[in-house]
């Protein structure tokens, strides 16, 4: 009897040891999972518990949802904080969410990730292989509101199966990631390995028809991402375009076709501003590579880093949207780019820069520009070129006029007056604008000749020590790779792009 009891009182006591470094170190997590979705031989009806390679789910709502309707969700039985959704290649059917964005997307999760556990959505392949069909409706398709930490990879969406409505006004796009207007509730989320391809070559209800949307968000990262046919005679028309956001990784996509690359437009946020890292881009056949507007605010310590992307044709490389406002573009460093067959300016400033905006324009190659190298819109005026608002060093210009170089207030702008009245490009050794060969191949790799060899001088941590002499383009070491790393074949194949026409290309 006595021994029975002390094994009692052992029990209880080695429970009560438990129950306490169990209080101690907290709840025990819940172990995440990869989560199977397969729209030929899932079942929807299977439990979060019992899903399996071979126990899948038919629809990616069953996953998000935990549920298979979007209005009803159950957060115990959908993807939690550290799982993987792997979806099989193929097209999933879905009703559209019939709303803007903020409040209408069809295939966005109930619960959140974690920094360290994120929510990823990717195809089997992860490839661009996962297609969307509204079965009715309209909206957007996927991503978050309110949430963070969310990873989408491997989808293929084409706006033929997603339909845009004009009830929602400009407040849909095929990715919409909103969070509150001070950035802390969608950090975080990622969206890679995917192509989105729209239907429109104008805006649609006349503002913001795009296709990756971000509002009020923080920390979003954008990779290998291809986005084609959006808009593209209309500057609002993006394929990204933002508001109330900062702190943008966009790096290894293709921008094709739209009004503008990337659109930051809409107010910055108000705890303070934010960095803003786009490299290894291409932006090819934009009406407007990058349109940098009142949420183009960085600053001193954290600038903005735009460097190494190649803008192919269009109207303009850049453009910065300057209206006087103290919340317009600012701390923005244009490094290490080409420009090459932009029927009017590699770079225009519309409007005045504000005071010590910090405007820098470094390192780039700009190629044949129709119009003028850099220039104005009417209304910039000599202001914005002081050095501390805009400060351009170490430039290569080919196949622009030396006697029409820029324009200022619509008062053209000689290579030499740039230099001497404005002090810009003003360490240009004499013949910096030239004719001779800069490119090797129609990649842009430059030639054994190019005056862009050893023309740059690295800065802001990009090529290395700052002062450190570079070559001028993207190609700081040559083995960059400059737009997505790997998307697989395009589907329906595009065009061949059209070769350049106003570089010789050297054999």
């Amino acid at each position: 009897m006595f021994s029975q009891m002390c094994i009692a009182t052992r029990s209880v006591v080695k429970a009560t040891m438990v129950m306490g470094l169990v209080a101690a170190l907290g709840a025990l997590p819940v172990e995440a999972k990869t989560l199977y979705v397969n729209g030929s031989t899932g079942n929807d009806s299977t439990s979060y518990a019992a899903n399996g390679p071979s126990a899948p789910w038919r629809s990616i709502g069953r996953a998000l949802w935990g549920s298979t309707n979007r209005g009803a969700p159950n957060g115990a039985e959908a993807a939690r904080a550290g799982d993987v959704v792997d979806v099989a290649c193929g097209m999933y059917d879905t009703p559209g969410p019939n709303a803007n964005g903020f409040t209408g997307i069809a295939l966005s999760p109930v619960n959140n990730g974690t920094a360290g556990q994120p929510i990823r959505i990717q195809s089997s392949t992860n490839q661009p292989c996962i297609q969307v069909r509204f079965t009715s409706g309209s909206g957007s398709v996927i991503g978050t509101h309110d949430k963070s930490y969310v990873q989408w990879s491997g989808f293929d969406l084409n706006e033929t199966n997603t339909p845009w409505d004009v009830s929602h006004g400009h407040q849909s796009a095929q990715v919409w990631i909103s969070g509150d207007e001070a950035g802390t509730t969608a950090v975080g989320n990622v969206v890679e390995n995917s192509r989105f391809q729209g239907t429109s070559t104008s805006a649609r209800d006349g503002d913001n028809y795009t296709t990756i949307r971000l509002h009020g968000t923080s920390g979003t990262t954008i990779r290998n991402v291809y986005v084609r046919n959006v808009g593209q005679t209309d500057e609002n028309s993006g394929c990204i375009l933002w508001y109330f956001t900062k702190n943008i990784t966009i790096e290894h996509n293709r921008f094709e076709r739209c009004g503008s690359g990337i659109y930051m437009k809409g107010d910055s946020l108000p705890t303070h501003p934010g960095f803003y890292t786009i490299r290894f881009n291409r932006f090819v056949d934009n009406h407007i590579g990058i349109i940098a507007f009142t949420n183009a605010n960085a600053a001193p310590a954290t600038p903005g880093l735009i460097h190494q992307n190649i803008f192919e044709r269009g109207q303009y490389g850049v453009k910065l949207n300057a209206f006087g406002d103290d919340r317009n573009p600012n701390d923005l460093k244009f490094l290490n780019n080409i420009f090459s067959g932009q029927s009017s300016w590699c770079l225009e400033v519309r409007g005045d820069l504000i005071g010590n905006a910090g405007m820098v324009f470094q390192n780039n190659i700009c190629v044949g520009s129709g119009d003028a190298a850099i220039g104005s819109d009417g209304g910039t005026t000599a202001a914005s070129l002081q050095a501390a608002r805009f400060l351009a060093n170490h430039n290569v210009y080919q196949n622009v006029s030396q006697t029409r170089f820029s324009t200022v207030s619509l008062t053209e702008v000689s290579f030499s007056s740039w230099q001497s009245t404005y002090g810009q490009d003003a360490a240009a050794p004499a013949g910096l604008i030239t004719s001779s060969p800069l490119f090797a191949d129609t990649d842009f790799h430059a030639a054994a000749t190019s005056p862009a060899l050893n023309r740059g001088r690295a800065a802001y941590g990009v090529g290395g020590a700052n002062g450190t002499p570079i070559h001028a383009g993207p190609y700081i070491t040559g083995a960059e790779v400059i737009g997505p790393t790997s998307l697989g074949p395009i589907t329906p194949p595009l065009p061949a792009p059209a070769a350049p026409t106003n570089v010789r290309v050297i054999r």
